[in-house]
């Protein structure tokens, strides 16, 4: 409260985080120098861009001293530049035309020129063609003949197949011929083999009866042999169980018989179950009903519970409608405010030069330095009426919402006193109907009690143990009843079983002398091999006949296929000799047709034509070649005439042309069309150099002035939160002062009024002056039975105490509902507490309870006694000496 002005503003800064509106302010001067730097770094750059121009002027300096008019001088260069370049545009087209003219001269005389030396080369070319005429004609004859020897290759090729056919038949024939030998030699081969196989019968016959006596009676007597061994050594078997079981049989029916005696016994002891079966069901109903009963108990705590956590959601729900008022109405008064700065604003709009501002009194001059000098329009002035209007419904439904809340929180604070009641009576009905439980079972079951005091789970539990116990000796009384019953059945069926067993006996020892005697009737003729022995010959046996039937089968067959390859090469050699009579009646008829041709051609003999086939053969592209060589001739031929006669026509009358006069000319024209373009290129260069030199420099002009125009706004602001401004304050003290008005409000509101009785309340300082209030935050008090403002300094101790209380436990609450701020979740006082009388002590720890109440923690340093008393958790810090002390934890 009375710290220094630079230590309130660093307390402040680190409650409501406004380091931003500090960081903003340092960000805007940096601009501003960023700005200054970047308009003199363009300023130099103009100055060196003007340097680099190639001025028509030796002293620039002397006729345009300064940039502007050095620039505006460049404009009239430029200018200049621009009317030389179309004029010598006009003397360049002028040297253009007469080139043009000279070259179509120059070409017109080379045209006429090529056209009398391509007459003479095809005159030349006539006379050579002439004298080809002779050999081209030699190659024309040389060309029929050899079209002649090649027509007639379709026929020679007929003979030539006609002649191989006969030889293939030829050797046909005789193959075939041996091919018939050799099969006949192996049909005797056949039969031979058919002979051997038919002497070996007998013997397979002898094979085949052994084999029918080994499989319809020597086998099944071995098999039967086998069954009824089998059946004698299980009939001994099964006599030595039955003898074992007859003696098991005796011993079960002495242990039934003790069985029966120990049931009997057993059930003699369980003759009461039944009278405790019936004691026990009258409890149960009554411990149904105590169950029944706390459970609506449980559920009525819970209910109960439910309720008070309700009715605190409700008081929570109840002070953020309360804050939700609060910072609605002040939406509302920010908007107000902005529509009024609007109102201003639009009122500025229509102020004419000359004339006074209607709000502040200033003539109006029309300049930027003008204070309401901001364009708005009737549609911003309306959209901020709405935007107050809708502000205003804002608040009038934050107020319906914090009056429903209200009455919400005072119906549960009733519900919780009504619900409260109703437990308690529920409490105790329970407890009184437990008590005749507890003396009614005490009668009944001396021996097992219940527990003292009702215990749903205890009680449960000792009715089910107690429950169970009896049952189980009811169903221990029905078993036994039923064992009893079940083993009288078991020894009438024991004894049954052991007559049983003495006619298996009688009927096992009859049975097995019956087997005896038909196994020796088996063996009366002979003793009999073993199954495997009979098996193994019959397979063998089995295997030598089919064996022997199977070579029968592949001898027949060997006949069969012989014979048969005989008939088939009988017949292909009577084919084959009928074929080559007809091939050699074809070859003879080819053959006399080819002669008739040779002798009616071109060719002298046979072998002149033979000669002719071979060479045809040796060159199979001469023909090509030579139907190519005279196309060739043809063609040159035509083509000749042709061009000569065209070019004779071209060339008419005319005279052949002096080419090198014609070519002076030309070159002479070139000349000057050269000069005057290199001419007119320097020009252009230099105008696009001025040009470019020009843009550059105005561009630049350009920037220097837009920036310069922008940085008019820039440095205005920067000087208004840098403290150049109507209360020498800058942006974050500013922001601060409003935050610590908020505060002192807070504080006037809740706590100094109180603490004070009404004599005191708190003002924030409006000096200006003076190291303690540079930012702005120093803090007065109002005294009201003085009736003016005095310093917070002339306060007594315990008037300091108070005041520098309530302002903390202010600021704790503005910057825990300020979004941004430090949550604060204790808070700590030292000392301070001696200097108050009594009532305003019990005042300060009442105000300390509210806020303890609210969620945070209040840690109180003090030496007072009275206060030992009216604070329940302590921490008490005793001296031991030695510079050590002890700290004790105690409740009171």
């Amino acid at each position: 409260m009375a710290a220094q002005s630079d230590d309130k503003i660093t307390i402040l800064r680190s409650l409501f985080g406004t380091e931003i509106f500090d960081a903003f302010t340092e960000a805007l001067k940096n601009q501003r120098k960023d700005t200054n730097k970047q308009i003199e770094s363009l300023t130099n750059e103009l100055r060196a861009a003007l340097k680099q121009v190639s001025w028509d002027v030796p002293n620039i300096t002397e006729i345009a001293p300064t940039p502007t008019e050095q620039v505006a001088y460049l404009a009239t260069q430029v200018a200049t530049a621009q009317t030389a370049v179309a004029q010598q545009t006009t003397v360049h087209e002028q040297t253009v035309a007469t080139l043009t003219t000279a070259q179509a001269a120059l070409q017109a005389g080379e045209k006429l020129a090529q056209a009398i030396e391509r007459q003479q080369a095809l005159q030349a070319q006539a006379t050579q063609l002439a004298t080809l005429a002779d050999e081209i004609a030699a190659k024309r004859a040389d060309l029929a003949l050899l079209d002649w020897g090649n027509g007639q290759r379709d026929l020679v090729a007929k003979v030539d197949d006609a002649k191989r056919t006969v030889q293939r038949l030829t050797e046909e024939s005789t193959q075939t011929a041996s091919k018939l030998v050799e099969a006949e030699k192996a049909v005797e081969t056949a039969r031979q083999e058919q002979a051997t196989l038919t002497a070996g019968e007998p013997a397979v016959v002898a094979q085949r009866e052994r084999l029918t006596l080994v499989t319809e009676t020597l086998l099944p007597n071995a098999k039967r042999q086998a069954d009824l061994q089998k059946t004698i050594n299980t009939s001994e078997k099964r006599l030595t169980e039955l003898y074992d079981m007859q003696a098991g049989t005796a011993k079960h029916v002495a242990e039934v018989e003790q069985k029966m005696t120990d049931a009997n016994e057993r059930l003699t002891s369980l003759a009461d179950v039944a009278t405790q079966q019936t004691a026990l069901a009258g409890f149960t109903g009554r411990i149904a009903s105590l169950s029944q009963a706390q459970t609506r108990l449980n559920q009525q705590q819970v209910t109960l519970a439910n309720t008070q956590e309700t009715y605190e959601t409700a008081q929570h729900k109840l002070a953020t409608a309360q804050t939700t008022l609060a910072e609605v109405i002040a939406m509302r008064e920010s908007k107000a405010a902005l529509r009024r700065n609007v109102m201003i604003q639009q009122l500025h709009n229509e102020l004419k030069v000359g004339e006074p501002c209607a709000v502040c009194g200033q003539i109006y001059t029309g300049e930027n330095e003008d204070p309401h000098a901001v364009q708005t329009t009737y549609e911003d002035l309306k959209v901020a009426i709405a935007e107050v209007e809708e502000a205003e419904t804002a608040e009038q439904r934050a107020i319906a919402d914090e009056a429903g809340v209200k009455a919400s929180v005072n119906e549960l604070e009733d519900a919780v006193a009504k619900e409260t009641t109703s437990f308690g009576q529920a409490k105790a009905d329970l407890a009184e109907e437990y008590e005749t439980l507890y003396a009614d079972w005490r009668q009944v079951f001396p021996n097992d009690l219940l527990p003292d005091t009702y215990d749903s789970g205890v009680v449960t539990a000792r009715y089910d143990a107690m429950k169970a116990m009896i049952e189980q000796n009811a169903t221990l009384q029905a078993k036994t009843t039923r064992e009893i019953t079940d083993l009288t059945s078991e020894l009438g069926k024991l004894k049954e079983q052991v007559a049983s067993t003495s006619a298996q006996l009688q009927e096992q020892e009859r049975q097995l002398t019956i087997d005896r005697d038909a196994l020796a009737k088996l063996n009366a003729l002979g003793e009999l091999r073993d199954v495997a022995t009979y098996e193994d010959e019959r397979q063998t046996l089995a295997a030598e006949i089919a064996a022997f039937e199977k070579q029968q089968q592949v001898v027949q067959e060997a006949v069969r296929s012989a014979q048969q390859t005989v008939q088939t090469l009988q017949g292909r050699q009577a084919e084959l000799t009928a074929e080559l009579e007809a091939a050699n009646e074809q070859f003879a008829t080819m053959s006399g047709r080819l002669g008739a041709e040779i002798k009616a051609g071109p060719v002298a003999d046979e072998t002149a034509f033979k000669d002719l086939l071979a060479r045809l053969d040796a060159e199979k592209s001469l023909m090509t070649t030579l139907s190519a060589e005279i196309a060739t001739y043809d063609t040159q031929v035509a083509e000749n005439k042709q061009q000569l006669e065209a070019v004779t026509t071209e060339i008419g009358d005319q005279a052949a042309p002096d080419l090198t006069a014609l070519q002076a000319q030309q070159d002479a024209a070139s000349e000057a069309e050269t000069i005057a373009r290199d001419r007119k290129a320097k020009l252009q260069f230099e105008l696009d150099k001025l040009r470019k030199e020009h843009e550059t420099v105005v561009d630049l002009e350009a920037q220097i002035t837009a920036i310069t125009a922008k940085s008019a706004d820039l440095i205005k602001l920067t000087q208004a939160v840098d403290g150049v401004n109507a209360k020498n304050l800058r942006l974050e003290p500013y922001v601060l002062r409003s935050f610590l008005y908020e505060v002192l409000a807070y504080a006037n509101e809740h706590y100094i009024g109180n603490l004070s009785a009404g004599r005191y309340q708190f003002v924030l300082s409006n000096r200006q002056a003076g190291r303690a209030n540079q930012n702005g935050l120093d803090i007065d008090i109002y005294d009201q039975d003085a009736g003016k403002v005095r310093s917070t300094s002339t306060l007594s101790g315990g008037e300091s105490f108070i005041a520098a209380l309530s302002i903390a436990l202010s600021m704790a609450e503005v910057v825990q509902h300020r979004a941004g701020g430090a949550k604060i979740d204790a808070l700590f006082i030292d000392e301070g507490f001696g200097s108050l009388d009594g009532t305003t002590l019990s005042q300060a720890m009442e105000a300390l309870a509210s806020v303890e109440q609210s969620g945070r923690l209040i840690g109180v340093i003090s030496h007072v006694e009275s206060m030992k008393q009216q604070i329940p958790q302590q921490m008490v810090v005793t001296k031991q000496g030695s510079g050590r002390s002890k700290l004790t934890y105690r409740m009171v």
